[in-house]
């Protein structure tokens, strides 16, 4: 889905009260310098939305232009230029402009990132891809060893799929939604969230079963006793979102212990069947819980406005005008 951002401050963003400095220049009338600074504002922010909407990567063809500003199409663009609204450019041997790339000011969803995020979809909608994914991997996230819940949307222990090359479909592995989504934006998600190998004894739950047995491959539902204590008790620990250098808690004397692998599997396969279970968040699951981008199946909040884009299959340009 296409669409533009306008930072918070835009109205007062230096592009923009620029523009008075270049019209005082030439003349004093203080409502033609205020006038002017609201005109050339509107004109590239609807610039700006025809490139969104019809995903042109920030380029404005000199059709465009003149659709949009008319008998004053020439005054505005040299304003706009000098502002640094934008700058002019060639598309198709013909003159168009380039408008300024900044996430505080103007943002717009690049063409690649789109049809990234329609490859995902597409490939977690279909069974000829993810019905070896499931099979090969059960519900256990490949990152953090947890047994992931199909139908929590929301949720940190949401299962989605990971796509761990671009554009690659065949590279996909079972990720909770909260190792998913940790890895998204980051520069070093191998390193923070390494791969682990997939399971020799995967874990079904009763509606990995049923979905594998309805696309060809019977399995039966784990049962508590069948899971290996490897899969929970050697489980990576997720890293703290605070940055490295979190303070680490420690666990209170007198508290109780951790639950034990059977009956982690056992709450599990029953969260996995469906019990209206929401979550404090604490855990890392539940509605209170923090999440991000699901990777292919639902979405869910977006990443943090500091992380520029990801660099795992989402180009993005650098900031300035191109």
């Amino acid at each position: 889905m296409s669409w533009l951002k306008a930072g918070d401050n835009a109205a007062t963003h230096p592009i923009v009260m620029r523009v008075a400095g270049f019209v005082r220049s030439v003349t004093r009338k203080v409502l033609e310098r205020d006038v002017a600074v609201n005109e050339v504002f509107g004109f590239a922010m609807r610039c700006a939305l025809q490139s969104a909407g019809h995903t042109t990567d920030y380029v404005i063809d000199e059709g465009t232009v003149f659709m949009l500003g008319g008998s004053r199409t020439e005054r505005l663009l040299e304003l706009a230029r000098k502002a640094g609204y934008l700058k002019p450019t060639r598309k198709a041997g013909q003159r168009a402009w380039m408008l300024v790339d900044d996430p505080d000011f103007i943002h717009i969803r690049l063409a690649a990132e789109i049809a990234w995020e329609r490859q995902q979809r597409a490939d977690a909608a279909n069974p000829q891809l993810i019905v070896p994914v499931r099979l090969r991997d059960g519900d256990e996230c490949r990152y953090c060893a947890k047994i992931v819940n199909w139908r929590d949307r929301r949720g940190g222990r949401g299962g989605t799929y990971d796509h761990r090359e671009p554009g690659s479909a065949g590279e996909l592995v079972v990720a909770c939604r909260g190792c998913n989504s940790g890895r998204r934006d980051r520069t070093d998600a191998e390193e923070r969230y390494p791969l682990r190998p997939a399971p020799e004894h995967p874990f079904y739950s009763q509606a990995t079963a049923e979905f594998l047995t309805e696309h060809g491959h019977h399995v039966e539902p784990t049962s508590a006793d069948q899971r290996p204590a490897s899969q929970a008790d050697n489980a990576t620990p997720r890293p703290p979102s605070q940055g490295d250098n979190a303070p680490a808690t420690r666990q209170p004397s007198g508290s109780r212990p951790r639950a034990t692998a059977a009956r982690s599997a056992e709450t599990a396969d029953r969260l996995a069947d469906g019990s209206n279970f929401a979550g404090t968040g604490r855990d890392g699951t539940g509605s209170g819980s923090q999440v991000g981008d699901d990777a292919g199946t639902v979405r869910g909040a977006r990443a943090s406005p500091q992380r520029r884009r990801s660099p795992r299959g989402r180009p993005r340009s650098g900031g300035g005008a191109r």
